[in-house]
């Protein structure tokens, strides 16, 4: 067996004394010696602010690229938007109307032909459907109907709802016939609004973008040789006959609600006969788009829909923003309905061009965007 070493007994007092000659030689500094907690947390302060301002910095580098790669984004938020490198005014119609099928204007196509299909119109906000179907409402909400189909095989049908509501074709309407007189909008006015009889029709209609509807606007508002009438630089003295909106129609009362978060822009009553009437404008911000804003007008209202609109309040995706008009409070239009039109720029004021010349038809289709981008494709 090996030796078994006893282990020697120390003396509390010496280890003591031992651990006090060490904190000692800590507190005393040397090689070796740790900071202060002060000091530690002012160290860690200064490379969190270091780690900050790298961030940063490389932040701003990478918003500059994106932006330089991007121009659809700024073009959409700037007043008076042009297409980058050209005014839109200065663009000559005939010219751009050389192309057999599409107008380009600086790289930017637009349909030659009027009311084109959805997807031939420019998207420069990138509206996906997944994003009006997560991200925005419908702004009136049609009533649903039943339809049956066949299968792929062509021996079992099945059913499903789908919106009930009828496409119009206006290219050959006639004013006289959509416009009230203004004796009729005064007796509508003195008895609040049309009788029963007058507003039996319950259908609902869609009114159609990039319609030219020659003898539909035959107000002032949209001809006149002897004065001059301008909206957001879009003159009268130019007959405009291209509807840059489109029409939601339906019985009076019926709900307008707001496509997606935003705020009020402006609210007013537009009186003239053929005009909106009670209108709202309010700016949207679009999610998943940058958060990139676009101006919606909702007209031909009834009063109490601009009651307590002050400029600046917020209103939600599906809000009510108010109910169609009747003929004293919508501008005369006997169809109930609300013009829904997108402008890319900011208006002056509760007020946009509801239609523009055809020679004006490609600086329009960038100004105020076909609003079956937001509403999906309803035709």
């Amino acid at each position: 067996m090996g030796k078994v070493r006893r282990r020697q007994r120390t003396n509390p007092a010496s280890r003591n004394s031992v651990q006090h000659k060490k904190d000692s030689n800590d507190t005393t500094g040397g090689e070796g010696t740790l900071p202060s907690p002060a000091t530690q947390r002012t160290t860690n302060l200064i490379g969190s602010l270091v780690q900050l301002g790298l961030i940063w910095a490389v932040g701003a580098v990478l918003l500059k690229i994106a932006n330089s790669y991007m121009p659809s984004f700024t073009l959409m938020n700037k007043p008076n938007s042009t297409i980058p490198g050209v005014p839109i005014k200065q663009v000559a119609y005939d010219e751009m109307m050389k192309s057999p099928n599409t107008i380009v204007v600086n790289g930017i196509s637009l349909p030659k032909e009027l009311l084109s299909p959805m997807e031939r119109y420019p998207n420069m906000y990138n509206i996906t459907e997944e994003m009006r179907v997560l991200h925005f409402s419908p702004v009136v909400k049609f009533p649903n109907k039943w339809v049956e189909e066949e299968d792929e095989n062509g021996t079992r049908k099945k059913r499903r709802k789908v919106p009930n509501y009828d496409v119009l074709d206006l290219t050959t309407a006639v004013g006289e016939a959509q416009l009230a007189t203004e004796e009729e909008r005064d007796v509508a006015r003195k008895h609040g609004g049309r009788s029963r009889a007058e507003k039996k029709d319950k259908s609902f209609h869609v009114g159609r973008y990039d319609e030219k509807r020659t003898q539909m606007y035959s107000s002032g508002l949209f001809h006149s040789d002897s004065s001059e009438t301008v909206i957001d630089g879009y003159s009268s003295q130019k007959q405009r006959t291209v509807h840059v909106g489109i029409d939601l129609d339906g019985p009076v009362g019926t709900k307008v609600h707001a496509f997606c978060d935003g705020i009020i822009h402006s609210a007013g009553y537009n009186p003239d006969l053929g005009d909106y009437g009670h209108v709202i404008v309010v700016e949207h911000t679009l999610p998943q788009s940058n958060n990139s804003v676009i101006w919606a007008l909702y007209g031909h209202l009834d009063a109490k829909s601009t009651a307590n609109k002050p400029k600046g309040k917020r209103v939600k995706r599906g809000q009510v923003l108010g109910r169609f008009g009747d003929i004293h409070e919508n501008g005369g239009w006997k169809m109930p309905h609300v013009h829904f039109q997108l402008s890319s720029h900011p208006p002056d004021t509760h007020d946009m061009p509801g239609a523009v010349s055809i020679e004006d038809r490609p600086r329009a289709l960038l100004d105020y965007p076909d609003p079956r981008l937001v509403l999906g494709p309803l035709y």
